[in-house]
């Protein structure tokens, strides 16, 4: 019987998985987040170096990020779709960016070509990753978004109201977002990074650009736009401002002297005669390098379609 008794001992030993359950998000000074265009988790490559065993080269010049481990290697350029693993070309849903100075790529994609296994617990908002020494669980911020709009006034000392292009909202700040501008200024347009928490409050986690009236040029206005500020972020173009159009309806062309390049519609918080904020993004790249981007907004004639009170801004 105490020869039986080791053996299921033994074996038990055996069996038991090598599991280090870890929450090390809580403990950066840079949190995971989801992506709100391609709903894929992005984390700092601090994360892939510490919980893969990757080695991590930055090349500066190229922007371009290189990872190493089990013998494989993933190179990914800020900004761009393509990857390339072990030199061979693949497409990704989600890019690489810089954020708040730190590089963040995106975690399933990695983690499954290095070997691991990635489970997400919606109930939760929680990321599972598990590879053959360990089992990390990174619990992530959901409903992050890009949002902007102009500032109302100051509630208390921990929220402000914006009119935003889906209408007036209360944003809770935090304490860091809170310590980087004590004073909120109305009539200013800010431009920040946001989720909701589990009682449905927008948070807001990082303020990226604030401006002021006063900064905003008075040529580039007309009868139907003004307060229009244009920001290069996350490798996009950020379009925003104050519209006065039917229906709340605004359009817009990027052209280059020769091209169309991008067209489409935005909505506005209201339609005329009352002035509506907006907001939207543009994903375009120049056909020759020395060409001059210019974004045209109009009103759309209700008799035929045709574009009025256009207003013209060069691209950054």
């Amino acid at each position: 019987m105490g020869l039986v008794r080791w053996m299921v001992v033994l074996l038990c030993v055996l069996f038991i998985p090598i599991s280090n359950v870890q929450a090390q998000s809580q403990d950066w000074d840079v949190q995971p987040f989801i992506d709100i265009q391609s709903k894929r988790t992005m984390v700092p490559v601090r994360f892939i170096s510490e919980a893969l065993g990757a080695e991590v080269k930055w090349d500066a010049q190229t922007r371009i990020v290189t990872l190493e481990a089990s013998g494989k290697s993933i190179r990914l350029k800020i900004g761009d779709h393509q990857a390339w693993v072990n030199e061979k070309q693949e497409m990704l849903d989600s890019k690489a960016i810089i954020r708040n100075d730190r590089t963040f790529v995106p975690l399933r994609f990695i983690s499954e070509t290095f070997g691991a296994k990635v489970d997400w617990i919606g109930t939760e908002n929680k990321v599972v990753v598990k590879t053959e020494k360990k089992t990390i669980e990174m619990v992530i911020r959901q409903w992050e978004a890009t949002m902007a709009g102009q500032v109302i006034g100051q509630i208390d000392p921990h929220s402000i109201e914006v009119e935003t292009s889906e209408g007036t909202k209360v944003i809770q700040l935090s304490s860091d977002v809170m310590k980087q501008m004590p004073t909120w200024r109305e009539g200013a347009i800010i431009f920040f990074k946001s989720y909701k928490d589990s009682h449905n409050r927008q948070i807001m986690t990082e303020l990226i650009q604030r401006i002021l009236p006063e900064s905003l040029s008075e040529k580039e206005k007309n009868d139907r736009f003004s307060h229009v500020h244009v920001l290069q972020y996350e490798g996009q173009y950020w379009v925003m401002g104050k519209a006065r159009v039917f229906e709340a309806v605004l359009g817009y062309v990027v052209e280059d002297g020769h091209y169309e390049l991008a067209e489409g519609f935005a909505n506005a918080s209201q339609g005329a005669p009352g002035w509506g904020f907006f907001l939207f993004s543009l994903d375009v790249k120049k056909v020759n390098p020395n060409s001059t981007l210019m974004l045209i907004l109009f009103e759309s004639s209700p008799k035929d379609g045709s574009r009025q009170h256009q207003l013209f801004k060069v691209l950054p």
